[in-house]
C-alpha cells in the first residue's frame, strides 16, 4: 500500500542519512529486490552508494545494470554513469 511504501522510502532514507552501516546488508537486499516497491529500491541503492566501499557499490551497479529485466536497470546505469 501507498502508506507503508512510504514509510518503508522514508527509514531507508533516513538510516542512509544517520550513516547507519549496520543497514548496509539490508539496504542491498531491498536494492536486489524486484518484488519490493521501486521507490523503496532506489532509496536502497543511494543508501549502498552514500555507505559502501566503491567495490562494494560499484558491484551492486552491476549486478542491477545485467538484469535486462529490472526496473532499476536505467537508474543504475546512470549511477554508475556518475560514479567517478
Amino acid at each position: 500500500t501507498p502508506d507503508v511504501t512510504g514509510l518503508q522510502q522514508a527509514a531507508v532514507t533516513a538510516l542512509a542519512a544517520l550513516r547507519d552501516t549496520d543497514s548496509l546488508p539490508e539496504f542491498e537486499r531491498i536494492a536486489r529486490d524486484p518484488k519490493i516497491d521501486q521507490n523503496v529500491r532506489y532509496s536502497a541503492v543511494e543508501g549502498v552508494l552514500a555507505l559502501a566501499d566503491a567495490k562494494t557499490a560499484d558491484r551492486l551497479l552491476l549486478d542491477l545494470i545485467e538484469r535486462k529485466d529490472d526496473k532499476l536497470r536505467g537508474f543504475a546505469l546512470v549511477r554508475a554513469g556518475k560514479r567517478k
